[in-house]
């Protein structure tokens, strides 16, 4: 933005003529919820009132208890005096933590959203001791908009704030819609009305149960490059640790590289496409598979490599088969280490799985991949509302873009 006629130069940066600046404890003030504790320590989903508690973790649970309701009619913003976490808040509570603060604006014209986005902009160091608000956090100085700007500019990232609210329900929809299909599919399969128990459990009478060493080339995991004196490099092969083994699928942000001399001599952990891998250290269980466009790659001590070969086998029916919650947690049972927990290879070639016929394979592997595809837009629609939202702020907490 060019400093122009309309803009003067502040403490604060370049803002509009006409904006002040202001500290935030003229704005906002603050109550301790000591008459809004709760005194139960027994929470339930059923209930309507919600416990917030201070940190990350929020609403520590749901009470009955009605008496001493903090149920002020405009939002506030809930702030922890140790963690510096803020949230903001626009239904009634009841509080756990003395810790909290509850802030409230002054003049009760102003849009208290706009300055929770404020506070979510500043640099907050955590606090070592009691009540840092009024002596420290009050003291910044933000830029202040004329009152009805205000309005619009909390009114465009309210909305904002909808619509990724709005995905981020449709998001946690799926994923329950997906484990309850992952349930039913992965035991019941499509269309059976006998079952027999197997050593895995009920299953339909059709199908049987079988290992992954039998289904799979031989079952293998990585080293570590340096050991056999080959050095890390800027860029080829990449080279892949526990950490690109998530939830969401294949993370390149943790990888190295090595050369392709090095990927040569380390052939037998050499990976490609279609390849499933399952961490078999910290972190056990979780498993990816390899996407067509994944060309080579190496892997690490921490990391298995599960290469299907068996023709009767669709690797998507392996892979959702194990990246079931209840399958990994398997895995945790017969973990050794309490330090560094892992599994090994022999359990992990050693691991059942049902097996239905290739062509219900495939069936239940278009149903739960088409459930994934889903949720991957989902995501990515939620990331591209998270980034329009940071560019508005930047722009409209500046005064860069006017409304």
């Amino acid at each position: 933005m060019n400093l122009r006629e309309s803009y003067k130069q502040t403490e604060v940066g370049i803002i509009p003529e006409d904006w002040k600046v202001v500290k935030l404890g003229d704005i906002l003030d603050y109550e301790q919820p000591t008459r809004y504790l709760v005194e139960t320590t027994e929470y339930n989903d059923s209930y309507n009132i919600p416990v917030l508690t201070a940190g990350k973790t929020f609403i520590l649970g749901y009470t009955n208890e009605t008496e001493g309701v903090f149920n002020n009619k405009l939002p506030v913003i809930i702030f922890d005096d140790f963690t510096t976490a803020s949230k903001y808040v626009n239904f009634p509570f009841k509080a756990k933590s003395s810790a909290m603060k509850i802030l409230k604006v002054k003049n009760r014209e102003y849009p208290i959203k706009l300055f929770y986005e404020y506070m979510k902009q500043l640099n907050f160091i955590p606090a070592t001791h009691k009540r840092y608000w009024i002596s420290e956090y009050s003291k910044f100085k933000i830029p202040l908009p004329p009152l009805e700007e205000q309005k619009k500019i909390a009114k465009i990232l309210s909305t904002t704030d909808e619509k990724i609210a709005f995905v981020t329900k449709s998001i946690e929809e799926t994923e329950t819609l997906k484990k309850g299909l992952m349930q039913k599919l992965l035991t019941e399969g499509v269309g059976h009305t006998e079952f027999k128990d197997s050593e895995i459990g009920r299953i339909p009478v059709e199908w049987e149960v079988s290992t992954l060493q039998e289904v799979s080339d031989f079952i293998t995991k990585g080293a570590t490059p340096t050991t056999y004196g080959f050095k890390w490099e800027e860029s080829g092969i990449p080279f892949l640790r526990s950490e690109c083994v998530t939830s969401k699928g294949l993370n390149l942000k943790g990888a190295m590289f090595i050369s392709s001399e090095a990927n040569e001599y380390m052939n037998r952990s050499e990976i490609k496409s279609g390849d499933l891998l399952m961490t078999i250290t910290g972190n056990v269980g979780k498993v990816i598979v390899l996407e067509d466009s994944f060309l080579s790659g190496n892997i690490n001590q921490h990391i298995a490599r599960i290469r299907v070969s068996s023709k009767n086998v669709d690797k998507l029916f392996i892979y959702h088969f194990l990246s079931q919650d209840k399958y990994r947690m398997n895995y945790y049972k017969i973990t050794t280490g309490q330090a560094y927990p892992q599994i090994s290879l022999k359990q992990v070639r050693e691991s059942k799985f049902p097996l239905p016929s290739l062509e219900e394979q495939q069936q239940i592997s278009k149903i739960l991949s088409t459930t994934d595809e889903k949720l991957e837009k989902l995501r990515e629609k939620k990331e591209s509302f998270e980034e329009l939202k940071k560019g508005l702020m930047q722009k409209l907490l500046t005064g860069e873009i006017r409304v």
